[in-house]
Formats: C-alpha cells, structure tokens, sequence
C-alpha cells in the first residue's frame, strides 16, 4: 500500500500534474487504483472516466459511478463510446458484413480500448494531468491489454500485484466486499478468448 502510493505521488510530481485520470470500469482493478490515488493525492487530484460501450454491462457502468461519487467523492463523467466506434466504422469503406465476424469483432474490441485511451488522454491533457493505468501483472503475464489502448498509460501503480493480490489489497484499503470479490464480467472473459493467441495488431 505504501509503496504504491509512494510511486503514485512520485510519478505524478515527476510530471508537475495537476491531476491523475483514471477510466473506471467498475471491476476491482480501477477501483483499487482509483482508492490508492486518492490516498496519494486527495479526491481534488484525481478525476474519474466511465466510458461505457454495447457491451458494458449496467451494474459496471453503475459501480464505475458509485466508485467516483460514493467511495470516493471524486468529479467525474459517463462518456459513451459508441457513436466514437460507430464513426470509425461508418468512415472505413473497407468494412462490411462480408468480413470474418470473429475477425471484426477482435477489431472492434481492440478500437473499443484504444478509444478508451484517446478520451482518457484527451482529458489528462486538456486538465494538466496523466493518466494513471489499472492493469495488473496476471493480465500483463498472459498479454490482456491492447497495445495503445489500456496499455497506453502513463504509469501502472498495480502492475506488480497479481489479481488475487489485488483482491487482497482491496479488501486491506476498506473497498467494500461487494467490489473486492467482484468476478470478471462476460465482456471481460469474451475479449479474453478473442485476444487468445493473437493479441493485438
């Protein structure tokens, strides 16, 4: 705990931020992230991202907010990401029903990350600040990340606790039960058996 928090006020310093961004999902690894931010810097520095798409579920999106408002009184917004990933598709004239449907839907998981990157670094920038990522070292072990999408960051303070780890911590810091032992969403285990073998172009 403290030698995460000690590395996120070091990074943030380093960089003469104003504020740390952080996307919030609603699982336990941007919860965890977001509670040991705002230890390091006070609710004021750090500013919450929920960026929703078709494939979130409701009870994420809402446990996104409830981390921003309830646990932590932090400011906030819901970005939903569609008509972002709607855009790109519609302006591509090399996509159509035609292609592998296995092929675009990795695609358009990928597209979906890095959307996530582009609105949260758009943020970091437009505020002064950095963006702080939520990946931890189970999902760095087996490459779950997008390349220039959740990978895209500017510091990861959990990188180095494995997801039960994580678990662990989260339940030390006071996150409540409900959030701590929250189990991987069907959209998470769906982008994971898409990346499988080939992550990431």
């Amino acid at each position: 705990r403290e030698q995460i928090t000690e590395f996120v006020t070091d990074q943030y310093e380093a960089a003469g931020a104003d504020v740390a961004v952080i996307a919030l999902s609603g699982g336990i690894d941007s919860t965890l992230t977001a509670v040991l931010a705002v230890e390091a810097l006070g609710s004021g520095s750090v500013y919450g991202l929920v960026l929703p798409s078709s494939v979130t579920s409701a009870e994420n999106t809402s446990d996104g907010e409830r981390v921003a408002s309830e646990l932590l009184d932090i400011e906030y917004d819901v970005v939903g990401i569609d008509p972002l990933v709607d855009a790109v598709l519609d302006a591509n004239p090399n996509v159509s029903p035609e292609q592998g449907e296995e092929t675009l839907q990795t695609a358009v998981g990928n597209l979906r990350a890095r959307l996530r990157a582009v609105l949260s670094y758009f943020e970091a920038n437009r505020r002064g600040g950095i963006v702080l990522g939520t990946g931890n070292r189970s999902e760095a072990a087996v490459g779950y990340f997008t390349k220039y999408g959740d990978g895209a960051v500017d510091c990861h303070p959990i990188a180095n606790l494995y997801k039960g780890q994580v678990r662990q911590l989260a339940r030390h810091v006071g996150v409540p039960e409900d959030l701590a032992s929250k189990t991987a969403s069907a959209a998470a285990v769906e982008r994971i058996r898409a990346r499988r073998g080939r992550t990431e172009g």
